[in-house]
């Protein structure tokens, strides 16, 4: 009886393993070359995660974490007649991290669905950027435009979408 125990937890665990190992994404990638650099770990404990989907439909997941870490830049705009300093990384730059270095149409959707197109002449301005703080403040605890919001002077404020959750680019 004990034998037969051992062979079928064997034949479980090998079972476990062979799904795990072979499983990827559509591409033929595995799980780990979509989150590139991030790792599970990092995916599994971040605060915020965003998912940018290629024009193929390869999905590569970032980390608020890693787009922290990734080259600043700030940029002054104005939203209903009120200028701030917003500070974040170039979306061009963020998608160019993803293998994606051209579009004709960029959609970005938010937590509760909300969600607006840019061109990708747009996306890729030096005045485009996924914001992370506002006037030195971190966006993290904003409820309704934190922790990434999307901000760009080439078009207008209603594109501003926040709490970004998926990047679709064609």
């Amino acid at each position: 009886m004990k034998r037969n125990w051992l062979i079928i937890v064997a034949a479980t665990v090998a079972l476990a393993l062979a799904l795990v190992t072979g499983c990827g994404n559509a591409n033929g990638d595995s799980d780990a070359d979509a989150m590139r650099d991030t790792g599970a770990h990092a995916i599994e404990d971040s605060a915020w995660q965003i998912t940018i989907v290629s024009p193929t439909g390869h999905e590569t997941v970032m980390t608020i974490e890693s787009i922290k870490a990734m080259p600043a830049v700030d940029m002054e705009a104005e939203l209903r007649g009120e200028a701030a300093t917003y500070t974040g990384v170039l979306l061009g730059y963020v998608l160019g991290e993803a293998g994606i270095e051209e579009a004709d149409t960029v959609t970005v959707t938010a937590a509760d669905e909300y969600s607006a197109s840019i061109t990708g002449e747009v996306a890729f301005s030096e005045n485009t950027i996924l914001a992370y703080a506002q006037d030195d403040k971190d966006m993290s605890g904003d409820k309704e435009s934190g922790p990434l919001r999307l901000i760009t002077t080439d078009d207008t404020p209603q594109v501003w979408v926040g709490q970004i959750i998926v990047i679709t680019v064609e």
